[in-house]
């Protein structure tokens, strides 16, 4: 590479003089014209650096092809992830978690969750209430709210309620509920009552509704089979049950009076 000087003057000790030309191997000759003296540092021209030089948009620039480039600004999700300072004029990008997350769509898998606050009826989550995961069958009363345990292959979940220091029942509100083992619909129950599929085998007492002869249901309504105990049937207080159309004494098929 040349470098000349046009008509040069030597002033002071620089060099002084409007136009410079710089010849290149195997190509043209490039020129520069200065309007001030003094000493200059000279680069090859390259397409990048001019389309950079000529972005005036604040940002982080991408080189989006040959000679092009353009100013981009990291952004986030609303309710998922925030971004502070995305284009980088005001510090480094920052990317955070919101107080409000919503994971509408999203699947989570593995990790360990710890504080969890438990849910309201509204479905918001109650602060002071934390649902606790545990390796035994053994359930902490340190808790509050909703706990999981696992024994082998049997789990558990119970809740316990701090202000009363014991152990409450677990409450499950829907329109309907059903549990379903290994496929089958083994408990379904609704405002009108539960029904069971299957055997149903209890250790101890089971209890049918008490009526008095006058407030006992429809006993079509109630179904053949249904069993209810009446309290002041006229030959004694005494289960009946319904074939359909009538409440019959369990003792002798009577119709109940």
């Amino acid at each position: 590479m040349s470098v000349k000087w046009d008509d040069p003057t030597w002033i002071g000790g620089a060099i002084s003089g409007t136009d410079l030309t710089v010849g290149l191997s195997g190509g043209a000759n490039k020129s520069w014209t200065f309007s001030q003296v003094g000493t200059y540092v000279l680069s090859l021209l390259d397409s990048d650096l001019t389309a950079i030089a000529s972005n005036s948009t604040n940002g982080i620039y991408a080189r989006t092809g040959s000679g092009t480039v353009a100013a981009r600004t990291i952004t986030g999700t609303a309710n998922e992830i925030t971004v502070t300072n995305g284009d980088g004029v005001s510090g480094n990008p920052t990317l955070s978690i919101p107080t409000a997350v919503t994971l509408t769509g999203k699947t989570l898998t593995g990790g360990i969750y710890s504080s969890v606050s438990r849910l309201e009826s509204t479905g918001r989550l109650a602060s002071g209430n934390t649902i606790y995961a545990v390796a035994d069958a053994t359930i902490s009363t340190n808790s509050v709210g909703l706990e999981m345990a696992w024994l082998g292959a049997t789990s558990r979940i119970q809740s316990y309620s701090r202000a009363a220091s014991t152990f409450q029942p677990l409450q499950l509100s829907a329109s309907a509920i059903t549990l379903n083992i290994a496929g089958t619909d083994i408990i379904a129950a609704a405002s009108t009552g539960a029904t069971v599929t299957g055997t149903l085998a209890v250790t101890s007492w089971i209890k049918s509704g008490s009526f008095t002869v006058g407030t006992v249901p429809s006993a079509s309504s109630a179904g053949a089979g249904a069993q209810i105990y009446v309290s002041n049937e006229s030959g004694g207080a005494v289960t009946a049950f319904s074939d359909g159309t009538n409440w019959r004494r369990s003792t002798d098929r009577t119709i109940i009076s």
